[in-house]
C-alpha cells in the first residue's frame, strides 16, 4: 500500500489513465493465468462509475496471446519486461477487435414511511422535528449486497442495523402520541428506505418534503442504536447548533445514560442525518458504536441490548419534548471539520464540496459546500453545480474526481470547469 504506484492498482484509475491517452476502450486481463483461463475476475456495475464514458471488457489469457500472435511475444513475456524496466510498454499490433456489451437496467421502487403529532400551541404547531431511521438492510446479502459476508446467501436480519432505529421510530411515535399534550411544536416520524444505496430515501425526502422544510427544527437521527452495552451512546452532530450542548446538558439532568457528544457527525456522510444538514437543518444522530457483525448475518435479535436502548430512548424523547417546548428553535451552525483526521490520507487538498453521492448526471454534482471558508466557497461554487473538468482533465463522476483531488497540492490555483443550469462555467480555485 505504501508502493508510489498504489494508486494507480485500481482498474478504475487505470481506465481513467488510458482514457487522458486517448483510448478508445480498454481490454482487461488477470495479472496472471489461472489454471481455468475461462475463470475471469468477477466485476460489478456501479451506477457512480457508468459514465466512465469508454467500454471496458475483460479477456483471457489465450484470447490475449491471440491478438498478439503476430507480435511474437506472450503475455507473460510481456509481465516479465514490464516488472523488469518498470516502464510502460506500448505498441501497435495488427488487429482489429469486435464485441459487444449488453446491460440491461432494472428499476425498483423504494418507500419512505411518514407519521406526523401535531403539536399543541397555535403558532408553534407550525415548526417540526424530524425523528428518523432507515429500515433498508441487506436482503439475502450476496455479492454486490454490501454484506461483509458476501459468499453466504442467507437472510441478513439487521438487527442493530438498523431494525434497532426502526424499533425506535414505533417506541417514540406511541409515548409522544400517549403524551401529546406536552409537545408545542408538532413531530414528523419518517422510517427512510434505501439508506444501503447511498441514503436516497432522505435525499428524496429533503428534495420533496411533506411540510415546508424550511419549518423543520431539527432532525434526530437513529441508526445502530442497539448495542449500548454498558458503553457510552455516541452523539453526534451537536455542533450543528449553538444551542444544542445546553438542551442536551438539561435532558441529561434526569438520566444516568452515558452520553459521548461528537461536535461532529462520525463521517457525516454515512447516514439519514446528512441530507438534511444539508438543507442547514440542526441534526443529532445517535449511535452505539461499530462491531464486528456490521453487515453480516450475525446482526441478529439475541445481540441486542433492549435495556441499553430502552435507557436511549427515554433520553431522547425528554429530547424531544424539550425542544418541542423552546420558544425559539435550535438555530443551525456550520461543522467545523478537522480535515487531519477525517480526510482520506492520499488527498493532500480538498474543495470544501459535499458530493451528490446518488446524482446520475454525467461530473461530479454538489450537493452542498462544506465549508464557508473552502476553496469551492470562495470561488463561488454553488449547491447543484456540476463538476466537469479539473485543470482540463474530464471529470465524468465521483472517481474521476477524487482521482484529480490526488493529483493537486496545497497552495496551487486550479481551473475548474463546471456546469450551473445547462451553462458551461470556468472557476478558479485557491487550495
Amino acid at each position: 500500500p505504501h508502493s508510489p504506484y498504489g494508486r494507480h492498482k485500481t482498474l478504475y484509475n487505470k481506465m481513467i489513465a488510458a482514457r487522458d491517452h486517448g483510448a478508445s476502450g480498454i481490454l482487461f486481463m488477470n495479472r496472471f493465468e489461472t489454471a481455468d483461463d475461462n475463470n475471469l475476475r468477477p466485476l460489478q456495475y456501479r451506477q457512480s462509475s457508468s459514465t466512465a464514458g469508454l467500454p471496458v471488457i475483460q479477456i483471457t489469457h489465450s484470447v490475449a496471446n491471440e491478438i498478439l500472435i503476430n507480435h511474437g511475444q506472450s503475455i507473460a513475456e510481456l509481465r516479465s519486461k514490464i516488472d523488469e524496466q518498470l516502464t510502460p510498454l506500448s505498441f501497435l499490433v495488427g488487429c482489429k477487435v469486435s464485441a459487444n456489451v449488453n446491460l440491461k437496467f432494472a428499476k425498483e421502487t423504494a418507500s419512505n414511511m411518514i407519521g406526523f403529532i401535531e403539536g399543541n400551541d397555535p403558532v408553534l404547531k407550525d415548526e417540526y422535528i424530524v425523528v428518523g431511521a432507515h429500515f433498508d438492510h441487506l436482503g439475502l446479502g450476496g455479492s454486490r449486497s454490501g454484506s461483509l459476508d458476501p459468499d453466504t446467501i442467507i437472510i441478513h436480519n439487521g438487527a442493530d442495523d438498523n431494525a434497532s432505529g426502526t424499533a425506535g421510530i414505533l417506541e417514540l411515535s406511541y409515548k409522544l402520541m400517549s403524551n401529546r399534550h406536552l409537545l408545542k411544536r408538532s413531530v414528523l416520524f419518517v422510517c427512510f428506505d434505501a439508506e444501503e444505496k447511498g441514503l436516497l430515501g432522505s435525499k428524496y425526502y429533503v428534495e420533496n418534503p411533506v411540510r415546508n422544510i424550511s419549518n423543520a427544527a431539527m432532525m434526530v437521527n437513529m441508526d445502530m442504536i442497539g448495542r449500548l452495552n454498558d458503553n457510552p451512546v455516541i452523539l453526534g452532530g451537536v455542533g450543528s447548533s449553538g444551542n444544542f450542548e445546553n438542551i442536551i446538558a438539561d435532558a441529561r439532568k434526569n438520566h444516568t445514560l452515558d452520553v459521548e457528544t461528537n461536535m461532529g457527525g462520525m463521517d457525516f456522510g454515512r447516514s439519514d442525518h446528512a441530507s438534511f444538514y444539508r438543507e442547514n437543518i440542526p441534526v443529532l444522530f445517535f449511535f452505539t458504536g461499530a462491531h464486528e457483525d456490521y453487515h453480516k448475518p450475525t446482526d441478529d435479535w439475541d445481540k441486542i441490548d433492549y435495556q441499553g436502548e430502552k435507557e436511549i430512548l427515554d433520553f431522547i424523547y425528554d429530547l424531544i419534548i424539550d425542544v418541542s417546548q423552546l420558544e425559539e428553535k435550535p438555530a443551525f451552525a456550520e461543522i467545523e471539520t478537522n480535515t487531519t483526521n477525517n480526510q482520506n490520507p492520499v488527498f493532500k487538498v480538498t474543495f470544501g464540496v459535499i458530493p451528490a453521492y446518488g446524482s446520475q448526471k454525467v461530473g461530479l454534482e454538489i450537493d452542498g459546500v462544506s465549508k464557508k471558508d473552502g476553496p469551492a466557497a470562495k470561488a463561488g461554487m454553488k449547491k447543484g453545480d456540476v463538476i466537469t473538468a479539473i485543470n482540463g482533465k474530464n471529470v465524468r463522476n465521483i472517481y474521476d474526481y477524487m482521482t484529480r483531488l490526488a493529483d493537486l497540492k496545497a497552495g496551487q490555483k486550479v481551473k475548474v470547469t463546471i456546469n450551473r443550469d445547462d451553462d458551461e462555467m470556468e472557476l478558479t480555485l485557491e487550495l
